[in-house]
């Protein structure tokens, strides 16, 4: 049996990358910063660097918010 890949990008698209994990279960957060960036309440997961199937595409596009 293969393992599955998982794909996620930026909404734009522009970052790409692909996981060779399986995901656990989506933490959420409701703080007033994580809602002001999405309009909504925050979900993200936990992943180890070695989950990460390939090189990041499009690494140089990725900018880092500063609160």
């Amino acid at each position: 049996m293969t393992e599955k890949i998982h794909k996620g990008s930026c909404l734009c698209g522009a970052v790409k990358i692909k996981v060779a994990s399986p995901l656990p279960k989506a933490a959420d957060c409701h703080c007033s910063q994580c809602r002001k960036q999405s309009s909504h309440y925050w979900a993200s997961i936990d992943l180890p660097t070695s989950a990460v199937a390939v090189a990041v595409k499009g690494e140089d596009h990725i900018r880092w918010y500063q609160p």
